[in-house]
């Protein structure tokens, strides 16, 4: 859950607030494959709640420094600043559930209450906004 909010927004006080939000709904220490494709639907209707009528906070330099452990993941703290900018946050949820949480396209579908059309819409245009960022190096998301 931390992680889904962590790679969204880059700002420790909103992942928090997010992530406890979303874990008073499911307090199971375990979870069963339907449990965690609900929990990912809670993040994705909670992130848009949040940020629906605000628009995207840049994180400051101080906060980036707070999440350095992301570089150890081989996320480019900078290029993923700049993606969040440019990205929908359509975008950015289908690349975080499919490919740095490992979520399936069927399960992500099912998450988001979207079709498998539209999800491959939403990962291609992801990937080609960060990919125009990274100017062509390899492009290493968590989990692939």
């Amino acid at each position: 859950v931390s992680q889904f909010f962590l790679l969204s927004l880059l700002n420790r006080a909103q992942v928090l607030f997010l992530s406890q939000k979303v874990l008073q709904k499911f307090r199971t220490p375990e979870l069963n494959s339907e449990q965690a494709i609900s929990v990912l639907g809670e993040c994705y209707k909670q992130l848009h709640e949040f940020l629906g009528s605000k628009s995207r906070q840049k994180a400051d330099e101080e906060e980036i420094a707070d999440f350095i452990e992301l570089g150890a993941l081989g996320i480019d703290i900078k290029g993923w600043q700049e993606f969040l900018k440019k990205a929908t946050i359509e975008e950015i949820g289908a690349l975080l559930a499919c490919h740095v949480l490992d979520f399936t396209e069927d399960e992500t579908c099912k998450a988001f209450a979207i079709t498998p059309g539209t999800l491959k819409y939403r990962l291609s245009r992801g990937f080609r906004k960060l990919g125009s960022i990274v100017g062509g190096q390899t492009i290493r998301l968590v989990g692939t």
